[in-house]
């Protein structure tokens, strides 16, 4: 499955299981005054785990309220909706507060369009939290996940690097603690096709769609004992640095390549060095120019370790920060 991004959260399951469902289950037998409070006590509104803002919401944090994928629109009146558009602040829990009467008489899986919204943002806000991060990186985005495009591929074959490492992240693929799978809005056997791609310990998309397993605080306390600092020499970085040294126009003896390694081919595609009609497999490119040009070489591979490297200081650094408080984590991913 081709994944664009991976984030890992920390995760407040306890309170989310002792009372965040509670909550929504009270309200949905006509008590409203558990969830009704616990929204009173919200100094902050998160669009998704990790993507936390203080209230009232200014400026572009209004923008994606009125943004039709975030699916808010309904709640605001005519009048409303024109004072956002034109820059007031809102109070976003007062609005999400209209909600609450709706649920009577539904049960969590039955919570309708707009209670699926409150249980939603609830869980991100209440139950989901990051630490300051140990290093802000220059130029990416506010609240974008921390694993983007080729890093994804790098990181997912650095936690499977050898059967040690591989053993402690495969929790994340295993069966949910009993405890717990019956008190979670899992996934369940009728979403095959999902589980196939996801797994076991994935949420509901009432949820929030990307969240793909979760962790327990004790499960996450073994991820604090992972050997850090590796250098493998991965396919993926092997490939990464291959089109490195494409880009660079370095120039091929292609009698000092095995044979079996070359495939001649009709089109010369823009990547080929100087033109020629021949393709090369990776790795025998990759080992010709650890020979040829191993000073820049050893650079490309240097560079990777060190961003997967910032990978796992920061992730460390977030179970770190959940463990410390009991939780568990979560990963997401699309």
């Amino acid at each position: 499955m081709s994944v664009d991004w991976l984030d890992y959260i920390p995760f407040n399951y306890k309170r989310y299981v002792q009372e965040i469902l509670p909550a929504f289950e009270q309200a949905c037998i006509g008590n409203p005054k558990p969830i009704e409070a616990l929204l009173q006590t919200a100094t902050t509104f998160a669009f998704s785990p990790g993507s936390t803002c203080p209230i009232p919401l200014t400026g572009e944090h209004v923008e994606k309220l009125l943004n039709t994928r975030y699916n808010f629109q309904g709640l605001f009146d005519a009048e409303t909706s024109h004072a956002l558009k034109e820059g007031a602040p809102c109070d976003i829990w007062r609005h999400m507060a209209q909600i609450i009467p709706t649920l009577e008489g539904k049960t969590m899986r039955t919570l309708g369009k707009y209670g699926n919204l409150l249980h939603s943002h609830v869980f991100s806000t209440f139950c989901c939290e990051l630490p300051p991060p140990l290093k802000k990186i220059t130029g990416m985005l506010q609240d974008y996940p921390f694993i983007l495009n080729e890093d994804v591929y790098d990181w997912l074959e650095y936690c499977d690097r050898d059967s040690e490492i591989e053993a402690i992240w495969s929790v994340f693929r295993q069966l949910p603690p009993s405890e717990l799978a019956h008190k979670l809005p899992l996934l369940n056997s009728d979403n095959e096709l999902i589980l196939l791609s996801y797994g076991h310990r994935a949420f509901t998309g009432a949820v929030n769609e990307h969240i793909s397993s979760f962790i327990t605080c004790e499960e996450a306390q073994n991820l604090l004992q992972l050997r850090t600092r590796d250098t493998p020499l991965l396919e993926s970085i092997v490939s990464c640095c291959v089109r490195d040294g494409r880009s660079k126009d370095w120039s091929i003896d292609i009698t000092r390549i095995d044979p079996q390694m070359v495939k001649h081919i009709e089109t010369v595609f823009p990547w080929q060095p100087n033109g020629e009609k021949f393709d090369i497999e990776e790795r025998a490119l990759f080992d010709y120019w650890m020979q040829e040009h191993n000073e820049e070489m050893q650079g490309f591979i240097q560079r990777y370790h060190e961003n997967l490297w910032r990978i796992e200081d920061e992730l460390l650094h977030r179970v770190r920060f959940a463990v410390e408080r009991g939780w568990g984590l979560l990963k997401l991913q699309r």
